[in-house]
């Protein structure tokens, strides 16, 4: 029984020391996800970055851009995370010449604290003295037990050849058009639950002001877009939600010499044709936005 529990003891602690090992290896700075690893190797090099969300990750060809572009848009990711990376390197970003900030319905209100998914943000990009900020006493601070275990981030990270762009296949059109709608419903009814955050603007819309200020100084232009989504998704967005949104970009443009480029305007993106699902364009649709952001950018020259 002795040598039972002496066995068991040492099983224990041999994990309890790998886990502990790990724990502290993955706290220091590292290229834990091909965004960085993009950003590391090509931000030297760009003329254009490209941040945001899903919307403009899946919606901008990097390679179809008139300059040298990297696309560093992620999935749920909070705006502030991409402006503190970008402050972070502003000095040395030296080819740097436009970057593309998208505003669309829910960035100004969304901060990211009510969606687990977004804090491993803070680790892949060096962020971490920020989780204490956003995630006071919460095992976020910690890379290991916000990410967990994962070899692919550590070991096999690949080049990405589309420069950060991710194509999506998908037909919107395809659905019938009550599933259209529900979808729509659903998707704008979870932002508002688990996203919207209405404390946060003033702070995120101060930030984008001085952010864009500083950029100026340096020479570099900033792009503003609203992204497009189906015109189901347009007809679900509450208006009082647009009118906060014109308030609060108006503020921006009006402090700032900014310019700004409404793709939902555009009555091409009213075909379903262009979208994957209720609000992500398709590689179709992301074709056409790439080329009016081109326009607007070489209208800027």
């Amino acid at each position: 029984m002795n040598i039972f529990l002496k066995k068991i003891t040492v099983i224990v602690f041999s994990i309890s020391l790998i886990l502990l090992l790990t724990l502290i290896f993955l706290q220091f700075d590292g290229i834990y996800s091909e965004k960085r690893k993009l950003f590391e190797s090509e931000k030297a090099k760009s003329s254009v970055i490209i941040i945001g969300t899903s919307h403009s990750y899946w919606g901008i060809i990097s390679n179809e851009m008139p300059y040298p572009t990297i696309n560093i848009a992620e999935i749920n990711k909070p705006l502030h995370i991409d402006l503190s990376v970008l402050e972070n390197q502003l000095q040395n970003l030296n080819n740097l010449k436009y970057i593309i900030i998208p505003i669309d319905y829910f960035t100004l209100f969304y901060s990211g604290q009510n969606d687990p998914f977004s804090s491993r943000y803070y680790h892949h990009w060096n962020l971490r003295d920020q989780v204490k900020y956003f995630y006071p006493l919460n095992k976020s601070y910690f890379h290991l037990t916000t990410c967990g275990i994962n070899f692919k981030e550590v070991f096999s990270i690949k080049d990405d050849i589309n420069k950060g762009y991710l194509p999506k296949g998908e037909n919107f059109n395809l659905l019938s058009e009550n599933e259209k709608i529900n979808s729509a419903r659903i998707r704008i009814a979870n932002w508002h639950k688990y996203w919207f955050n209405f404390d946060y603007t003033n702070k995120i819309v101060n930030r984008l002001i001085s952010f864009t200020r500083k950029c100026s100084k340096k020479g570099v232009k900033i792009v503003y877009i609203t992204m497009p989504v189906s015109r189901v998704m347009r007809n679900q967005e509450w208006s009082s939600v647009k009118k906060l949104n014109k308030i609060f970009l108006l503020r921006i443009l009006n402090q700032t010499d900014a310019t700004y480029l409404d793709l939902n305007i555009d009555t091409t993106f009213n075909s379903d044709s262009l979208f994957a699902d209720c609000d992500h364009l398709n590689a179709k649709g992301a074709a056409i936005a790439t080329k009016l952001i081109s326009q607007q950018i070489n209208i800027n020259k």
